[in-house]
């Protein structure tokens, strides 16, 4: 709906909590959200970033990094990389506060 009312001209109606695409579809912008938090019931939890993708496996406790830009398809992991310490920990820094700003059971405790 707010992508219509945006591309018709009209105003978003009050408390409508959808975002437009129009921007994305007018060229103006890449992304409608500086990241993305992705939920599979309480086996998989994802933080997607422009260039970074953090994939977390909370009950077989292992996760998985991608550099979208270098590797779109993700095929290689870099989680275990030393060379990507700094990323790896701002992810999941950032996939811990989108948890629990989402409300996130699984957040707690984490």
């Amino acid at each position: 709906m707010a992508t219509v009312g945006d591309l018709a001209g009209m105003p978003q109606p009050a408390g409508n909590e959808g975002r437009s695409l129009g921007p994305v579809l007018r060229g103006e912008a890449r992304a409608v959200r500086d990241e993305l938090l992705l939920a599979y019931r309480d086996v998989q939890r994802a933080l997607v970033r422009p260039r970074w993708k953090l994939i977390d496996y909370p009950r077989a406790g292992r996760r998985q990094l991608f550099d979208l830009d270098a590797d779109p398809q993700e095929c290689h992991d870099l989680w275990a990389d030393a060379a990507h310490a700094e990323t790896r920990r701002t992810m999941q820094d950032g996939l811990g506060e989108a948890e629990r700003a989402a409300g996130d059971p699984l957040a707690v405790g984490r």
